[in-house]
């Protein structure tokens, strides 16, 4: 078990190498297993994780907030609604509180160029464990969520499978790129083959699109889905466009043929997972039927997302008082 992990900021998924990574599904497998069974292992007895989602971009499920308190500890949200910050008080300055009162700090912020960074000038500040719950760059949770729910129904092999990644257009607003690029990063890291398809308009680039291991840019979804072994649908919007609802509405138009559906599945494998977590917009981004398809792992993902948040606050989180971080104990 990857014990050195405790007491480490967990920023992104890029450091972690393959044994640790696969560390992490074990035992986010083994406390999935008990929980079904109904044993939740009291590992955190004790522990208060504060939770900042300023944005309010999470579930509304709290999976975060939950894995804590199945594992005996508490979390509490801390933000600008919990607090009414009055006096001029800087989060940057209540985070340093936090590192005293608390045993970690889990953020959540994608606001375009400012969130990752914001979240890792916390970790600098704090020498409590600080956890990237979700940002504009890394998703590292819910990547963890998706590579949990591959082995589970793939098995140890998956990384030896074909994978698609195909750009939906949006429902209400677009969603971040971090979760479709921290999923290729991760496929690609253990030597998967990939294709990642999107319009021309919504390729993502600078570090996103670095291509490392077998990587395939494409403009058509349906050359992406040939032959895969699992395709994953997932909308992410232009730069600088999360919040422009009159954008997000003319991508939905103009790209309306890149919606997923059950005859581009059909050019998948024969047995190919569809997956791409919740919430999925029907009608916009996916053929409402494809939700309640036999293969589909939708509802695996989000629920593997709880497990996931509990195996890396369970390896990360300890009760003894934090030491200074040294420079190479934060993964970034």
């Amino acid at each position: 078990m990857a014990l050195f992990l405790k007491g480490r900021d967990l920023l992104s998924l890029t450091d972690l190498d393959s044994g640790v990574l696969d560390d992490l599904l074990r035992f986010a497998s083994e406390l999935k297993q008990r929980s079904r069974c109904g044993e939740e292992l009291a590992l955190l007895a004790g522990v208060q994780l504060y939770l900042y989602d300023p944005e309010r971009i999470l579930p509304a499920w709290d999976p975060f907030g939950l894995a804590v308190s199945r594992l005996g500890g508490a979390a509490r949200r801390v933000g600008p609604e919990e607090l009414k910050l009055v006096w001029g008080e800087s989060f940057l300055d209540l985070f340093q509180q936090l590192d005293r009162l608390g045993d970690g700090l889990a953020m959540a912020s994608i606001r375009e160029d400012e969130g990752h960074g914001f979240i890792a000038s916390a970790a600098g500040l704090m020498n409590r464990p600080v956890f990237n719950m979700l940002s504009e760059r890394e998703a590292p949770f819910q990547t963890l969520a998706t590579l949990l729910t591959l082995r589970e129904r793939i098995g140890d092999d998956w990384p030896g499978k074909r994978y698609a990644i195909v750009w939906a257009p949006p429902g209400m607003s677009a969603k971040p790129v971090s979760p479709p690029l921290s999923l290729a990063r991760a496929l690609l890291g253990r030597g998967a083959e990939l294709s990642l398809a999107c319009p021309p308009d919504f390729r993502p680039g600078g570090e996103g699109a670095a291509s490392a291991g077998r990587l395939r840019l494409l403009d058509d979804p349906d050359e992406a889905v040939d032959g895969a072994d699992a395709v994953f649908s997932l909308n992410w919007g232009p730069v600088g466009a999360r919040d422009d609802l009159e954008r997000a509405g003319e991508a939905a138009r103009d790209h309306a043929a890149w919606m997923m559906t059950a005859a581009r599945l059909a050019r998948a494998a024969p047995e190919a997972l569809l997956g791409g977590g919740l919430p999925q917009s029907r009608d916009t981004e996916i053929e409402p039927a494809l939700l309640d398809h036999p293969r589909s792992i939708h509802l695996d993902e989000s629920e593997n997302l709880l497990h996931a948040a509990k195996a890396v606050f369970a390896l990360t989180l300890d009760l003894e008082r934090a030491q200074p971080k040294d420079d190479d104990t934060t993964i970034q």
